[in-house]
């Protein structure tokens, strides 16, 4: 049977290789196929990890100037039972909390409609400034130093502009005390507390960031420019009763998916009463849903291509191997009438078929690893930065692969080698002659 086999393979060249060809096209597209589907699943898992997803939990604050300062805020703080609360959802990976205020200490950069004695910066502590937003989309950078961690105690992070301003390096100490926004009779700005009569403390310097994007600040007031701003731990703005104990002015949360935001915003709307005027919520994936879509619309049309394959190869490859079978009916005959069992014949064409498979399948695997990547670069176009990502399908879905294409390919070799060898000898070598 084996023998048989391999010669009629060997000296029918001409529809051995026809079949081949059939059988090669056939698995180098569904391998390419699945190689492409694999890349766009590990986009996802690579954009789901490296984007997260957050979102922002704060007080209503809202300042409005008209010659003269007006503060509007809420009274309800964001809590530590809130939040402890809200760490409890699975989803949520991490978390910062922050609490806004005023200091005075510093030589600051004058803003607009400046008196001289309006020397206050803006201070924020926080329990992990790596996680600020203006940090995590690149609007600022730190550039020497480290970030303030939960355990730091009086240290702060300033701007490169505020240290050369004031000949601060790394481990310099720096005084700061509360100070308040006013205007004077001018309508200039003025720090309305007396820095003498006031509590103060000395903090250590961290870090210094870098500031990559200045939005519009010609109208703001000194406090209100960016390179002004001051990152601190906590401790510093309990110390000066800028901030109470386990009340914060904004939260934010991180999640491990995008994905999960919504339903991470519903389970945080059954925790408290949140929106109104009291606090801000909003959600930051940043553009996942957007690449989320275009990735499903890939998959999509990989999946389609997918079934378009099977079914033509299918439908062709049944034709093929009918109209095979019909040119061999002679031959069928004539081995039935020489006593060779039914089963034998049908393992010698079954055989041949497998052979080819197999060949063919070892050679789809070299030229789809050409193809995958050419391909993949046309669906990635809009996501160059993942061309080098792997393109590949491991050696489990390979044998996984072959197998599915050889079990199609002997069913539809054994239906069509049916239709002739159920027959008689004689019925068979009538038809055949």
């Amino acid at each position: 049977m084996v023998n048989r086999a391999f010669l009629y393979l060997t000296r029918k060249k001409g529809k051995t290789f026809s079949l081949f060809l059939l059988l090669s096209l056939i698995s180098i597209f569904v391998v390419t196929s699945l190689a492409l589907t694999q890349t766009v699943n590990r986009v996802s898992l690579v954009m789901r990890e490296s984007l997260g997803g957050q979102i922002e939990l704060s007080r209503y604050r809202q300042l409005v100037l008209h010659g003269q300062e007006e503060v509007e805020e809420s009274e309800i703080f964001l809590t530590d039972d809130f939040l402890q609360e809200i760490l409890e959802i699975p989803e949520i990976i991490q978390h910062n909390f922050r609490q806004n205020s005023t200091v005075s200490g510093l030589s600051f950069v004058e803003g607009f409609n400046s008196s001289g004695y309006d020397m206050i910066g803006s201070i924020q502590g926080m329990n992990e400034s790596k996680w600020l937003p203006d940090f995590n989309n690149e609007a600022l950078e730190l550039i020497e130093g480290r970030h303030i961690v939960p355990d730091d105690e009086f240290v702060v992070i300033i701007s490169e502009t505020l240290a050369l301003r004031n000949e601060l390096e790394i481990g310099d100490m720096v005084k700061l005390s509360p100070a308040e926004l006013g205007t004077n009779d001018e309508g200039q700005f003025i720090n309305m507390m007396d820095e003498a009569d006031l509590l103060s403390v000395q903090a250590t310097v961290i870090g210094v960031f870098a500031v990559h994007e200045f939005l519009n600040e010609s109208l703001q007031p000194t406090v209100g420019l960016t390179v002004n701003q001051i990152f601190a731990d906590v401790t510093i703005m309990q110390i000066l009763g800028l901030a109470n104990y386990g009340h914060y002015d904004e939260i934010t949360l991180y999640a491990d998916n995008p994905s999960h935001l919504p339903e991470i915003m519903e389970r945080i709307s059954e925790i408290g009463t949140l929106g109104g005027n009291d606090f801000f919520v909003q959600y930051n994936d940043f553009g996942y849903e957007r690449i989320s879509r275009e990735l499903q619309a890939m998959q999509n049309l990989i999946l389609i291509l997918l079934i378009g394959i099977g079914l033509v190869s299918t439908i062709i490859l049944s034709l093929i191997l009918v109209l095979r079978m019909r040119g061999r009916v002679h031959e069928v005959g004539i081995l039935l009438s020489v006593g060779i069992p039914k089963s034998r014949i049908l393992g010698g064409f079954l055989l041949e078929t497998s052979l080819l498979s197999l060949v063919s399948f070892i050679l789809s695997h070299r030229i789809s690893g050409f193809i995958a990547p050419i391909v993949k670069r046309g669906l990635l176009a809009e996501f160059p930065e993942f061309y080098e990502l792997e393109s590949g399908v491991s050696l489990m879905m390979y044998i996984i692969i072959y197998l599915l294409i050889l079990v199609v390919t002997l069913t539809t070799a054994f239906i069509s080698t049916q239709l002739t060898i159920r027959l008689k000898p004689k019925q068979i070598l009538s038809i055949g002659s």
